[in-house]
């Protein structure tokens, strides 16, 4: 039996809430910080600069000027933002490929705990950097009227309420199960990198390319061995997509299966990700 007090005093458990406990508060150091603050500022100076044209009702080639340097300024931030949680996160991990991989993977703890924290921290990092991002883009829009938030609230409440829960949950883990995708597939370039030591940057850049370049060489040949070889089959497809549409709510029975395979090949190919990175790492991982 598993008391509380054991989960406490697991090594292996508490190995792993620290690693996310840490990545999740180190998720680029200074850098992100001062990127951070400079999203911030820029878009409360956009907002500034819409407010006080709006309320002059002046239009001159200097304020012309201005607003598009500070919109130009503040795409590129707003890329930078992304830009540097992504290579943050994915540095962690490739540091444990590397030096720290004689410390880290000492410790009480299996390769998928290890792959596990990394992949939970990087997660909960993007979702809190784009709730970041979305606050200043509404900072931005806020001299126009506080109705569009308004209104999109309302729009959500209503969407709930009319049994659109279901459909935000299935929208969620989409996105979840594509983020992952997208940290898991660079996770594989690192780990096929350290398979070469002595040029393990470029080796996990051009994995990662060619992993790429092979994932869409594979669904270009699901897609014409589906066109070539299986008339039969989408032919049976296409008359039960049209029963459906044709039945009571077809339309929301077809979103609602399309949301559930999409759900479900993405989490297939998230498991297939994690078990070849977890493969490498267990059986062939060679340190610098």
């Amino acid at each position: 039996n598993i008391h509380v007090t054991d989960v406490k005093t697991d090594p292996t458990m508490r190995i792993l809430i620290q690693r996310v406990r840490e990545a999740s508060v180190d998720i680029g150091g200074e850098r992100h910080s001062a990127i951070g603050a400079g999203m911030l500022v820029l878009s409360a100076l956009t907002a500034l600069n819409s407010a006080i044209t709006a309320r002059i009702r002046v239009s001159s080639a200097g304020f012309d000027w201005l607003g598009a340097l500070l919109a130009f300024a503040t795409a590129v931030c707003f890329i930078s933002v992304l830009a540097v949680c992504f290579f943050a996160n994915v540095n962690r991990f490739y540091r444990m490929l590397g030096e720290e991989g004689y410390i880290q993977l000492t410790l009480p703890a299996t390769m998928s705990q290890h792959i596990a924290a990394k992949l939970i921290a990087a997660v909960v990092t993007t979702l809190v950097t784009f709730l970041f991002l979305a606050v200043c883009s509404s900072l931005m829009a806020f001299p126009a009227g506080a109705s569009w938030l308004t209104d999109m609230l309302r729009d959500g409440y209503d969407m709930v309420r009319g049994g659109g829960l279901s459909l935000l949950l299935l929208t969620a883990v989409i996105a979840l199960a594509g983020m992952a995708m997208g940290y898991l597939h660079t996770y594989l370039s690192c780990a096929v990198g350290s398979l070469f030591p002595q040029h393990r940057k470029l080796a996990s850049i051009l994995s990662f390319f060619a992993l790429q370049f092979l994932a869409q060489i594979l669904f270009m040949l699901a897609v014409y061995f589906a066109a070539t070889r299986m008339e039969v089959l989408l032919n049976s497809f296409s008359r039960f997509a049209l029963d459906l549409l044709s039945s009571p709510n077809g339309e929301m029975k077809a979103i609602f299966g399309s949301l559930i395979g999409v759900s479900a090949v993405e989490i297939v190919i998230d498991a297939v990700l994690w078990l070849i990175t977890q493969t490498i790492l267990t059986r062939k991982l060679n340190l610098p």
